[in-house]
């Protein structure tokens, strides 16, 4: 039934999207609790942006795109006609949905790549803290995850349509990274701090339901990440993953020219986890 749902939604909007201009896109591709929550919410408030977060679409062909656009438009309860926003937003933090060899689905010109990534203390606190996740469960996903956005970057590797933030600029940087989007998307409206809450804030599966995405406005007064116990040779191998990642980020997308928040973390693994 939800796959026949699913291709009744995708014909309708196959003709409906004929009536207007193509749409763009956004692709947040992200790792879970790097702020992509927050990122959607700040983002999809401009007039020029239409999506609300996760639509766990995989991308595995050409279809992909328009069963995006399909499902945003589905969700928003936009009908019976697609709105007169320019873009279609999706976030995507797992790597079944874009597997390495899909990547240049998003190569085209109509696709805009962010990459957002947080440092591990912050990453695994959240993770094991409010996901639950075990400690390896949490480090199996985060630097599987780290590899796998690292790949798409190498590959797609053009810092025109494609840029990269960290949690800690886009918490502490805020105007700084905004000022690289509204210029790389040319848009018409300045995107803002604050936002309004959507009809799918907080629902399981979309994306972060605590109490801090209710606000309405970036939290700067953030509590010190408690990081789970982890021995040298899991440090050493969860700062190398964040690093090699970072690195590749910074090769290959557009980035903001302040060093990231507790940069110089990045050098000395334990005192960054355990400090």
């Amino acid at each position: 039934m939800k796959k026949l749902l699913g291709e009744i939604i995708y014909a309708y909007y196959s003709l409906a999207l004929k009536t207007r201009r193509p749409f763009e896109y956004i692709h947040i591709l992200s790792h879970m609790r790097a702020g992509s929550s927050l990122f959607t919410h700040l983002l999809v408030l401009n007039p020029d942006i239409c999506g609300y977060g996760e639509t766990h679409v995989p991308y595995d062909n050409r279809r992909a795109l328009t069963r995006v656009a399909g499902k945003v438009m589905y969700m928003l309860r936009r009908f019976p006609l697609p709105g007169k926003e320019r873009f279609i937003l999706d976030k995507s933090l797992h790597n079944h949905l874009l597997k390495k060899e899909n990547i240049q689905l998003l190569s085209d010109g109509k696709s805009h790549v962010i990459f957002l990534v947080r440092e591990p203390a912050g990453a695994l606190s959240s993770l094991t803290g409010y996901l639950g996740l075990s400690k390896k469960e949490a480090i199996d996903y985060y630097t599987s995850r780290l590899q796998a956005l690292e790949s798409y970057a190498a590959d797609l590797s053009r810092k025109k349509r494609c840029s990269a933030f960290t949690y800690d600029q886009l918490i502490d940087n805020t105007r700084e990274c905004f000022s690289l989007l509204e210029k790389q998307l040319n848009l018409q409206t300045p995107l803002s701090e604050n936002y309004q809450l959507l009809r799918t804030t907080g629902k399981k599966g979309i994306g972060d339901a605590s109490s801090n995405i209710f606000q309405g406005r970036i939290i700067r007064n953030r509590k010190k990440a408690t990081p789970p116990d982890l021995s040298t040779g899991e440090l050493n191998f969860v700062w190398n993953a964040y690093n090699r990642c970072l690195a590749t980020l910074q090769e290959t997308c557009s980035m903001p020219s302040s060093p990231e928040a507790g940069s110089s973390r990045l050098t000395n693994a334990n005192d960054a986890m355990t400090g």
